[in-house]
């Protein structure tokens, strides 16, 4: 193999492993350092900027010059610097307007020229630099649109002098640029799918919330706290596995938890008694039972000649007392049993089938009870409004939200969120649900959305079949569920010592 030969050789394996390494970083600040410091490093040259488009306006993006020790955007010192407008009145301008490659030799030298060179010139009398030879290049994309601008100054030879930028340098920066503008493109494009994904995550979740209006806020209080806990934990060294990547795969975990809700129906979830819907058909009819028991009385004393005598109309007017008594009593003892904040014990559920045993007529004849099997099932309820039915209804939303997930592409980068936001039901005990998993199956950011869905469900003030608790009562019950061993209490001890639940 000749000398030549194993040049080019070397050549074209140093742009292939600088594409490879453009394209394998994921970090934007990086890349955008990469692509210059490369660029200057083939062609050793002392400075050099990289522009973006941006709003029809190149930006700044990174500067470098190695004589003035200027390291500026990226990870080092901010750009001030106001963007350039895309036009002749400067290098970068026309290199972008034209889509063309400019290569200048010096640019003192140049006497009429399509385009301004007095910005290098101003800026060398403000900084005290020489700008001498310049190559600028565009970068375009796939569609061969620019992008951005690649600009360096005062390639140098072996001893340091400034030389111009040979013919084939130009062809060598030309093909990273290229590279370049293929890596951020691509990078622009994840972003723009993160972001729509969030987008779409974020609507679809309002919608659900919005969908009831004792839920309005659970999915964005969950989501909030959610992340500040996660991320004051990291602070605080408590969670070495919570990373940036891991916050915001919980986060978008929050975002979906509740996703199965939009199929559970709203008289179901929204439930705000034990009666429900049927509160008002019950009471329909004990209206009509209590008018019926009055009439029946009212017949029974005229046939009888009650009403004929003082003694007899006294006796009937304390019976009708003794009906609207008696029917008082009883709609007092069902507005109770109905309350949602009233504890239905055993004496309370044997009160309920007597009254169910009871019967009446419609005016057909048929002989019913007073209350229906349905409505026995609700006020039979010890705590809460829902019937272990209607329960299970609600649960199934987990499953919901895991067959809805599975549907989406997450990626590598989201993949755990179906498994963690299907998980939030569960404790590390085992009892909770759907799939009664353990300590082990539970990683900290699946124990973080459970505490934070309990909490905020005890503490919110839209809840309809509870009044909110105040956050000591709330986290009381979270620490008598930590030592019973359903939540992690050191979990619970520093959400309560990071007071971020206090917004």
């Amino acid at each position: 193999m000749s000398a030549y030969s194993k040049a080019t050789v070397e050549a074209v394996k140093e742009l292939l492993d600088i594409g490879i390494a453009l394209s394998a970083e994921k970090n934007s600040k990086k890349l955008l350092e990469m692509i210059l410091r490369e660029a200057r490093r083939i062609t050793q040259c002392d400075a050099g900027t990289l522009f973006l488009l941006e709003k029809e306006q190149l930006v700044f993006k990174i500067i470098q010059n190695d004589k003035l020790n200027i390291y500026q955007g990226g990870f080092g010192e901010k750009i001030n610097l106001p963007p350039l407008d895309i036009d002749a009145t400067t290098v970068a301008g026309y290199c972008a307007m034209n889509k063309k490659v400019v290569n200048i030799a010096d640019v003192y030298a140049v006497k009429q020229n399509a385009i301004d060179f007095s910005g290098p010139r101003r800026y060398d009398s403000i900084t005290g630099y020489h700008t001498k030879s310049m190559l600028v290049v565009p970068l375009a994309d796939n569609e061969g649109e620019t992008i951005g601008v690649l600009q360096l100054l005062n390639a140098q030879d072996e001893q340091g002098q400034v030389i111009p930028f040979a013919c084939y340098i130009e062809q060598v920066v030309c093909s990273i640029a290229s590279q370049a503008a293929v890596a951020i493109s691509n990078m622009r494009y994840v972003k723009e799918l993160d972001e729509m994904l969030h987008a779409f995550v974020r609507v679809i979740s309002t919608a659900i919330d919005e969908r009831s209006p004792y839920n309005a806020n659970h999915t964005r209080n969950m989501t909030r706290r959610a992340g500040s806990f996660a991320r004051y934990l990291k602070k605080q060294g408590a969670a070495d596995e919570l990373s940036e990547e891991v916050i915001e795969q919980l986060i978008m975990s929050a975002w979906l938890h509740d996703i199965g809700k939009i199929a559970i129906p709203l008289e179901i979830m929204d439930k705000p008694t034990r009666l429900g819907e049927h509160e008002e058909l019950l009471y329909c009819r004990l209206m009509t039972i209590r008018e019926q028991r009055k009439v029946q009385l009212i017949k029974k004393a005229m046939k009888g000649d009650q009403l004929k005598t003082p003694e007899g109309i006294a006796t009937f007017w304390i019976e009708i007392a003794d009906i609207e008594a008696d029917m008082d009593s009883v709609n007092d003892f069902l507005a109770k049993v109905n309350n949602p904040s009233t504890v239905v014990d055993e004496k309370m559920q044997q009160k309920t089938q007597e009254l169910a045993e009871r019967t009446w007529s419609r005016a057909g004849g048929n002989e019913e009870p007073w209350l229906l099997p349905m409505e026995v099932e609700a006020l039979m309820v010890p705590c809460g409004t829902l019937t272990e039915n209607e329960r299970h209804t609600i649960e199934n939303h987990v499953g919901i939200t895991r067959k809805m997930l599975d549907q989406i592409p997450f990626g590598a980068k989201y993949c755990t969120v179906p498994g963690w936001a299907c998980s939030h039901h569960e404790f590390l005990d085992g009892s909770g649900y759907p799939r009664k998993l353990t300590t082990d199956d539970l990683p900290i950011p699946v124990r973080i959305l459970t505490i934070m869905d309990i909490y905020d469900a005890l503490t919110a003030c839209d809840r309809p079949y509870r009044n909110a608790l105040p956050p000591e009562k709330a986290f009381a019950i979270l620490g008598e569920m930590a030592n019973a061993g359903k939540l992690d209490a050191g979990l619970v001890s520093c959400f309560k010592e990071s007071q971020i639940w206090m917004d």
